[in-house]
């Protein structure tokens, strides 16, 4: 399970994000899960939405 900032739930501001926009970290780690469970965690997409999802947490892990 991945751990969020405090402050880092869902409808919360994240880090470096504009006013506008929400954290979305927990429901994409979710949905992630979801469609892992479905095609398989060796899948292609499975393989590359983590990829962009670790990413995005590095960037918010940096701001």
């Amino acid at each position: 399970m991945t751990a969020y900032p405090n402050h880092c739930s869902e409808g919360a501001a994240c880090p470096g994000s504009s006013n506008n926009e929400s954290c979305s970290g927990p429901v994409l780690d979710g949905r992630i899960r979801q469609v892992a469970q479905e095609l398989g965690q060796a899948h292609e997409w499975v393989i590359g939405l983590t990829g962009a999802y670790h990413n995005l947490l590095r960037r918010w892990a940096d701001a």
